[in-house]
């Protein structure tokens, strides 16, 4: 039943626009993912990506994907309030979040810092496993 329920929301974030993935509010699919961020496309209606590569999932594998994205890529971003990424490498990492993020969690989050114009006021969740995080 939650895989239908899941299906069933996607749908519905889709079939407003349904081939302009930068203006969904919410991104699970890798191809959207990718096309927005890699592109730069939209993304002010975006509230939560949840980044699982497809591959990944349904697929035997070695290692992590890759993503070419620039570095503020989420500038646009600014009602994104959820953030999931997994088994992803970003090779340049990034130079800005959204300061309405409550909730990170990124496995292997490519920097040692993160963003410095990052205001953590409305974060209540920081999930960052396997990351290069240091103190400063």
């Amino acid at each position: 039943m939650h895989q239908l329920m899941r299906e069933m929301g996607l749908h519905i974030v889709r079939q407003n626009f349904p081939r302009e993935p930068g203006k969904y509010s919410r991104l699970w699919d890798t191809s959207d993912i990718k096309h927005v961020l890699t592109r730069g496309t939209g993304a002010e209606n975006i509230e939560g990506i949840l980044w699982y590569p497809r591959h990944i999932l349904w697929e035997p594998h070695e290692g992590e994907y890759t993503i070419e994205m620039g570095t503020g890529a989420f500038r646009k971003m600014a009602k994104l309030r959820l953030l999931e990424i997994h088994y992803t490498c970003i090779p340049r990492g990034l130079d800005y979040l959204p300061d309405e993020l409550q909730w990170i969690d990124w496995d292997k989050h490519p920097s040692n810092y993160l963003p410095t114009t990052f205001e953590a006021d409305f974060l209540v969740g920081l999930r960052l496993r396997y990351s290069r995080l240091s103190r400063r």
